[in-house]
């Protein structure tokens, strides 16, 4: 099995960016005599755990080995419906190592934040892109016809000298609260955003800014709050949805055979706010953009120790 490509991604940009905070400690204080600012900022960009999953061997063995089983780096070469219990725990093995690896790295960089003394006044997020399949539906991957969290919710991990730490919230976030949470964080003057300042939550200085999130693909779409999940297809003016109550099935499992109305209804409102109305047919609909997304989310907003 090559791991090529996961060094290629990860220990080496590690590894960069470990010798930039290096060179930067050592001439901080240098530099702060002369009034040159100490500030930095630097990000690691890691496509690693995406497909192909193909970590050292070591690591995936950590969670499932067996020597007569092929290892199959990306799953669509594997077919389910032949596929052996065995075949199935190895390709599950290989993603958990591959992030189990990744993670190796991070923690490399961690320590060395730690090592150099910059741990007191740097902050430090750590975010995602999103989550993959693992069997959860019975197959690997993604889709849009899968907008529930093991594929939507993704990380949001934070570490901040001034606090607090340990601790979990579970606010409603989603991808374009990261700008701006960052910015004020910083001190950082910037115009309006559509995104919210959500570490202003986390601290308590204001209320949340949404207490619902939208997720979609394609024609696909999602509006998620505390009590319900509602999925529907928007490429038609009179979309059908599938509701399920989080109370009872937070698995999203057993949707609701007769929904309440209002709460269809809120939902569709909801999803106008984000794409406006919905078409006839959706060749109709017009992108505002012709890139093609997963709008993702977190409504887990983890604090580090």
């Amino acid at each position: 099995m090559s791991s090529i490509c996961s060094i290629c991604w990860i220990g080496r940009r590690a590894k960069r960016i470990i010798s930039l905070l290096k060179c930067f400690a050592r001439h901080r204080n240098g530099w702060r005599t002369i009034g040159v600012t100490s500030h930095f900022s630097c990000g690691l960009y890691s496509f690693s755990p995406h497909e192909l999953w193909d970590p050292p061997r070591q690591y995936a063995d950590a969670y499932f080995s067996d020597p007569s089983v092929k290892d199959y780096i990306h799953h669509s070469v594997l077919s389910i419906g032949d596929a052996t219990d065995a075949e199935i725990e190895r390709t599950k093995a290989l993603y958990m190592g591959y992030v189990t690896f990744v993670d190796r790295w991070i923690g490399h960089l961690l320590e060395t934040i730690d090592r150099l003394n910059l741990r007191d006044d740097t902050v430090v997020m750590f975010i995602s892109d999103h989550g993959t399949q693992l069997m959860d539906r019975g197959r690997f991957g993604k889709g849009g016809n899968a907008l529930f969290p093991f594929n939507t919710q993704i990380n949001w991990i934070v570490r901040h000298p001034g606090g607090p730490h340990g601790q979990e919230t579970d606010i409603w976030t989603q991808n374009q609260d990261i700008t701006p949470t960052i910015l004020n964080m910083l001190g950082v003057d910037h115009e309006e955003m559509d995104g919210a300042d959500a570490w202003a939550s986390v601290t308590g200085a204001c209320e949340p800014a949404r207490d619902y999130i939208t997720t979609g693909w394609a024609t696909n779409f999602n509006v998620r709050d505390d009590r319900y999940s509602v999925h529907m297809d928007v490429g038609t003016r009179s979309p059908e949805a599938t509701v399920y109550d989080l109370n009872v099935d937070a698995e999203e499992k057993n949707p609701l055979s007769d929904p309440p109305r209002e709460v269809v209804a809120q939902a569709l409102e909801r999803a106008r706010t984000v794409i406006g109305d919905f078409p006839d047919v959706f060749s109709a609909y017009k992108q505002r953009h012709p890139a093609r997304a997963m709008r993702t989310f977190m409504n887990k907003y983890n604090l580090g120790t």
